[in-house]
């Protein structure tokens, strides 16, 4: 590892790292890599062992609380570094999806929220609600009122599909819809929602059109990659 870096270890080996130690009973022996490639066949890979809640990691063999604790942890602390708050403009709808681009690993699905000033500057980012593996439930005026307890002037949505699939809903149009008008009533403007699939797919309110002019990203001029987006719904 000192002579090619961490770069150069398999996503077992990474995970025997942040382990430690092994298991060991009377009847059971497991060493840190035996119950890192446990955990991957289990999951399924990487991205999918670190998003499990740690209640579901105790349940496999030789993983007690506090290896779980260590995974989720390091987990958390990565998304804490790829997605915080910005201090530099949400130009367009490639900048919105990349604030919230750590989505994209999640085994359940998750809403964000994140609150901008006059210049699209990210001020703090909420984590709304968090469901299952196809829905997450909250209401649009919930939302608004977390924009307007934290001074939010403008207001970033999203949310990712753990399908992989990045097109919306009917359930995330009206919702959409509903959050316009609802942070409309009190002066807040929706800037857009972001739905997040894997990788690199996303899909934007905003640029597919279903919201109105006004809601506009500080330069609107910037040229947009249609390869990071999805077909929009045919209405």
């Amino acid at each position: 590892m000192r002579e090619f870096g961490v770069g150069a270890l398999s996503d077992g080996e990474l995970l025997a790292l942040i382990l430690g130690t092994g298991f060991r009973t009377p009847q059971v022996k497991l060493d840190a890599r035996e119950i890192a490639e446990q955990l991957l066949v289990t999951f399924g890979g990487l991205d999918a062992v670190v998003s499990t809640p740690p209640e579901i990691l105790e349940r496999v063999r030789g993983l007690g609380s506090v290896k779980a604790s260590r995974l989720v942890t390091i987990a958390e602390i990565a998304r804490r570094i790829r997605g915080g708050a910005r201090t530099v403009a949400i130009r367009n709808a490639d900048d919105a999806f990349n604030l919230f681009s750590d989505l994209t690993f999640l085994n359940r699905e998750e809403l964000w929220l994140a609150l901008l000033d006059q210049q699209n500057r990210c001020l703090k980012k909420i984590q709304v609600c968090a469901g299952g593996s196809n829905t997450c439930s909250v209401s649009p005026r919930e939302v608004v009122r977390l924009g307007v307890k934290y001074d939010g002037v403008r207001l970033l949505i999203a949310h990712n599909h753990p399908s992989g699939e990045a097109r919306p809903s009917a359930d995330d149009i009206t919702f959409t819809r509903l959050l316009s008008q609802a942070a409309e009533t009190v002066g807040v403007e929706l800037v857009d929602h972001i739905v997040v699939g894997r990788g690199r797919e996303f899909f934007s309110f905003k640029r597919e059109g279903y919201l109105k002019e006004k809601s506009a990203y500080a330069d609107l001029s910037a040229s947009f990659s249609r390869e990071r987006t999805v077909v929009p719904i045919t209405r």
